[in-house]
């Protein structure tokens, strides 16, 4: 990649050299500057910028390689860290039939350290719907610039899962028996068979009593109820009728965690 931008440069340097020369061999005046060669350096600089625009650091370039869940080389070793969306606008340009937007996010480590930051980035269509005010995101961030940041598209799932635990725990909308349930029991699935507010909220996430039909390893079900916090945008897969993915302690099968998605 650097290679191709060095090229790019050099392209863009020689090509008005070239032009600039030409020109005043030419005596100068309005016609020369005016002349076939302006369509040639015109033509270089258009394919320059775009192999610049496509490999910089950040670009459009490093924008498709998150797309398609590859981090970019600026944050392929960043730290995880877990991003609430705090705004999203559409920058005008669609690249390979997928918007660009201009996110801005109030961004939290687990060490507890916050900042907002930003990020420009390419969105499939059917992914537009997640990008909601207060969504939680993971994002990839540079302790030497947190004024950027990149979505963790390529994060190992319990690195996430632990960068949310610990926010969440600070936040105190989960507690550290919960995390425990949800570290070593057995995975299962449950039907939710009631939910209901306990008209609690805390930073939007509203507290509920989920009532569930848990189904044993083998097969056989018991009732069980569940009272969590949930975000917004978790909401919809805690709906009654829903399967949900449950983690159980097999010496108290009471003791239950709801597997929801970060986001």
């Amino acid at each position: 990649m650097r290679i191709l931008r060095v090229i790019a440069i050099l392209a863009i340097v020689l090509a008005v050299g070239w032009y600039a020369a030409v020109a005043l061999n030419a005596g100068g005046g309005v016609d020369a500057w005016l002349n076939e060669s302006i369509g040639v350096v015109i033509t270089v600089v258009v394919i320059a910028g775009t192999v610049l625009s496509l490999t910089g650091h950040g670009g459009v370039g490093a924008q498709l390689g998150t797309a398609r869940g590859r981090a970019s080389r600026d944050f392929s070793d960043a730290p995880v860290a877990i991003g609430t969306l705090v705004d999203a606008e559409h920058t005008g340009w669609t690249v390979n039939d997928m918007p660009q937007l201009d996110l801005v996010l109030d961004v939290e480590t687990p060490q507890g350290q916050r900042f907002r930051a930003a990020t420009t980035t390419l969105f499939a269509h059917h992914e537009l719907g997640r990008l909601t005010v207060g969504a939680h995101c993971p994002v990839r961030y540079r302790p030497q610039d947190l004024s950027r940041v990149e979505f963790a598209v390529d994060a190992d799932p319990e690195e996430i899962q632990a960068a949310f635990n610990a926010v969440m725990v600070r936040h105190g909308l989960t507690d550290p028996a919960a995390l425990e349930v949800a570290a070593r029991g057995a995975v299962t699935t449950g039907v939710v068979t009631g939910l209901h507010p306990t008209g609690q909220v805390r930073e939007d996430h509203s507290e509920v009593e989920v009532q569930l039909l848990v189904t044993r390893p083998d097969g056989s079900r018991y009732p069980a109820t569940k009272t969590s916090f949930v975000p917004p945008t978790a909401i919809e897969a805690v709906q009654v009728g829903r399967i949900v993915e449950l983690r159980v302690l097999p010496w108290d099968e009471q003791r239950i965690a709801l597997a929801l998605p970060v986001n």
